[in-house]
């Protein structure tokens, strides 16, 4: 049976939307060999006059160019193939020689350049302005601050070692005033999109992922995030760890963010198997705001918020996929491990748990916030302690399920 005529089509690329799964397929209908009855599934295609056209409840059996997740079919209709082949995954400006991870010009004017503490700091100029130079008390991260403000151009010259360098320079959006998060993964497609979902409903209105990954599936995996601009997706595909540096993949990485997003309000620096449990509010902005008001808190005197790690356990095995692990309440008491809300403008280098350089932190009591972190998610090799403390408050933030 074949009930779509090529010869009434203008393009032989075709999209399957499937209701159930909230995905989309691209095919090319000429590979296809097959077609069958699926009562979630639509076929979209664009007839010779250009008009998008749907056959429901089929679906055609072949290789898939390209499948990503999609939320309904009127998003499906909006989706072009091309488009999503050249979505953007910024790439930073890589100098091998001299362990330079990024160089950008950032929110205040400044050009920025991020490295790992694997060497003795380099000597930098640019048009004879010279750096401050930022180093992480634990020898993970080094950092290079123009002095003064600086025009950005794609393009300029640098002076690193008295070795004159022609290099591109970053530039990355403005995000002013707005809390946003900040986090590198590594093969965790499975669970990105639940992370991502879970704080949008808490209030946070931007993501900036650093893929630490080799399989470059992200950047399908979020396209309609992209796309809207929730996402900035950057492809951080340095070593995790180096021999001296220690853990300076993750490191470089905070840090980086905290001079590209400088004028945020707040950056929250959390793994994506960590979930912010807000215990008086379901609002991020509202529990910050109640917070700084009652408690008389002077953000200018505070690099930022730390809050308590209550570890989640899964001793029983049960599914975790999707978003059922938020239905596993095992856990521990709030103890350390403790995460942050950096104030960027206060805090110079961050090494995952803590500010290393910068304005000193400030615990909050975890009788108002904490985070949930679910050790066991992708991960078959921990997790699975049993404890008699149940723990189901993140359940007033699901709502959105």
């Amino acid at each position: 049976m074949d009930i779509l005529n090529l010869k009434n089509m203008s393009n032989p690329i075709i999209k399957i939307y499937c209701d159930k799964r909230k995905r989309i397929w691209f095919k090319n209908i000429n590979k296809c060999n097959k077609l069958i009855e699926n009562p979630n599934t639509h076929i979209l295609y664009t007839d010779k006059e250009g008009k998008q056209n749907i056959l429901s409840k089929y679906d055609y059996v072949g290789p898939d160019l390209n499948g990503i997740h999609c939320n309904n079919i009127d998003e499906a209709k909006k989706l072009d193939l091309f488009k999503l082949s050249n979505i953007d995954c910024i790439n930073p400006i890589n100098i091998n020689k001299y362990d330079i991870y990024d160089i950008y010009h950032n929110d205040n004017n400044k050009l920025i350049i991020i490295s790992p503490s694997e060497n003795k700091p380099l000597t930098i100029k640019y048009n004879n302005i010279n750096f401050n130079i930022h180093i992480c008390s634990h020898g993970h991260t080094t950092v290079y601050v123009s002095k003064g403000a600086v025009k950005y151009n794609k393009k300029i010259k640098l002076n690193i070692n008295n070795d004159f360098l022609e290099v591109n320079v970053n530039k990355y959006p403005e995000f002013k005033g707005e809390i946003i998060m900040s986090t590198i993964v590594k093969d965790e497609d499975n669970y990105i999109r639940q992370w991502i979902e879970f704080h949008r409903n808490l209030g946070i209105t931007r993501f900036i992922i650093y893929d630490n990954s080799n399989k470059g599936t992200l950047s399908n995996i979020l396209s309609d995030y992209i796309n809207n601009k929730i996402v900035i997706l950057i492809n951080w595909s340095y070593s995790y760890r180096l021999r001296k540096s220690g853990i300076s993949g993750q490191t470089t990485q905070q840090t980086h963010s905290i001079w590209a997003f400088n004028n945020c309000k707040y950056i929250g620096l959390f793994d994506i198997d960590e979930y912010v449990n807000i215990q008086s509010d379901t609002n991020i902005h509202t529990f910050f705001n109640n917070l700084i008001k009652k408690e008389n808190i002077n953000t200018n005197n505070i690099g930022c918020f730390t809050l308590l790690n209550k570890l989640f356990y899964n001793p029983d095995n049960l599914p975790s996929d999707g978003y059922k692990f938020l239905k596993i309440y095992n856990c521990d008491i709030a103890q350390g491990g403790e995460k942050c809300f950096v104030i960027p403008k206060n805090v110079n280098t961050h090494s995952v748990h803590t500010i290393t350089n910068g304005k000193s932190p400030l615990t909050i009591s975890p009788k108002k916030i904490y985070f949930n972190h679910y050790l066991y998610l992708n991960k078959t090799d921990r997790g699975r302690n049993k404890t008699n403390i149940i723990d189901d408050t993140i359940n007033k933030h699901l709502d959105f399920l």
